[in-house]
């Protein structure tokens, strides 16, 4: 199992949980593992492959919105969580409050327009998603006056840092828009996780062997190894620098990163202390809204075959 493909196991493992806490979550769950459901046979957003424009998301409701931005021009991308089809004419972009228009159709749910951003002045960019029978979806996305620096020092240095790391714990909420839930992680190197959500679903990973707790005992049985620890970050490009702000009364300094996978493009917002280590970790992505918190960075950790 690869160091990305585990995070695809795990959300298998999180998609039966938000269904049984009533939430219907379609997603792919990443580049090597199977799907929750049929994926939509729509082209890769096409956010993901200009390296010029920088990227950033919200959401509302069950929708997801990916702004790119270079000077002069934007790309919007809103995918609800079913990835259903949107017409251009359902979703609305406006800078500073003023309507973008004409808006062209730049593939699947994407609109682009020339737009007075990156210029030398800070904006901000509204985005409305009106879905027949709901209420519309709204964000606001704001933007700097100018393409911030490219972060690529910063990921190289804190890629080297985590991946030294040999024991790291990690709090995860992780919502699709209607339900949540809370999972706690544990890693240590080199192949062993465990996990437990809060709807009941645990297992734990030792080298080629998973213990998972369903029907009130551990059932046991043979898997691909995994590289522990693992982040959700791993395979994301085209870092930005977004600046610095203040997390938990101290100062860190905080990257956006993309992943552009086909069928399951995904935009993370990494923070970052001044020991290279990440800190908190967001992801949005299609029906997929999460926030890890890591810390006990080489504390240690009993990951033991359970009883």
């Amino acid at each position: 199992m690869t160091n990305e493909s585990w995070f695809g196991w795990v959300v298998a493992a999180c998609v039966v949980a938000l269904t049984i806490a009533g939430g219907a979550w379609i997603v792919s769950t990443g580049p090597s593992s199977e799907t929750a459901a049929t994926p939509s046979a729509h082209p890769a957003t096409p956010v993901g492959y200009d390296p010029r424009f920088v990227r950033y998301a919200e959401h509302d409701q069950d929708v997801v919105v990916i702004v790119a931005a270079a000077p002069g021009k934007l790309e919007v991308v809103a995918a609800p969580s079913n990835s259903a089809d949107l017409p251009p004419e359902d979703v609305a972009v406006a800078v500073d409050s003023q309507p973008l228009e004409p808006l062209a159709d730049c593939g699947w749910n994407c609109v682009a327009g020339e737009a007075p951003v990156l210029r030398g002045d800070p904006s901000f960019v509204g985005v409305e998603v009106r879905r027949s029978g709901r209420r519309p979806a709204r964000v606001a996305v704001a933007l700097p006056a100018k393409l911030p620096p490219s972060g690529g020092v910063l990921y190289r240095a804190l890629q080297r840092r985590m991946r030294a790391i040999r024991t790291v714990r990690v709090d995860e909420r992780l919502s699709n828009g209607t339900s949540r839930i809370r999972t706690r992680f544990a890693f240590r190197a080199p192949n062993r996780m465990r996990y437990a959500i809060n709807t009941g679903v645990k297992a734990v990973v030792i080298g080629d062997r998973r213990w998972d707790y369903a029907g009130g005992r551990w059932q046991a049985a043979p898997t691909e190894p995994i590289r522990s620890p693992a982040y959700i970050w791993a395979g994301a490009r085209r870092p930005w620098f977004l600046g610095r702000e203040r997390l938990d009364g101290r100062s860190v300094r905080v990257l956006s990163l993309f992943r552009d996978e086909p069928r399951f493009p995904a935009w993370f917002r990494l923070t970052v202390d001044d020991r290279d280590r990440v800190v908190q970790a967001e992801m949005l992505s299609v029906g997929h809204f999460m926030v890890d918190r890591l810390s006990g960075f080489g504390e240690p950790v009993t990951i033991v075959p359970p009883r």
